[in-house]
C-alpha cells in the first residue's frame, strides 16, 4: 500500500521517571561563571543548573530537599 511510503510520525515514549529540584529562574544569579542560589540563614551557595522547564531551572547539584531559597 503506497499511502504509507515516506510518511512520519513524530513519537514520544516516556523512558523514566525522576524527581528533580526545580527553582524559579529568577532565584539563581551566574556570577564569574559559578551559579548561586541564596539560602535563608544560611547565605549564598554554588549550584549547577540543568534543564530549564518554563520560568524553573533543575538544580542537578548544590541544594537538597527541604531548604528555603530566598529570592532577590
Amino acid at each position: 500500500d503506497a499511502r504509507f511510503v515516506a510518511a512520519r510520525v513524530l513519537v514520544r515514549l516516556p523512558l523514566a521517571t525522576r524527581q528533580a529540584i526545580l527553582v524559579p529562574q529568577a532565584a539563581v544569579e551566574t556570577r564569574a561563571g559559578l551559579d548561586f542560589v541564596r539560602l535563608e540563614g544560611q547565605g549564598e551557595r554554588v549550584v549547577l543548573p540543568g534543564a530549564r522547564r518554563g520560568d524553573r531551572v533543575e538544580i542537578v547539584t548544590g541544594l537538597e530537599g527541604g531548604e528555603t531559597l530566598v529570592l532577590p
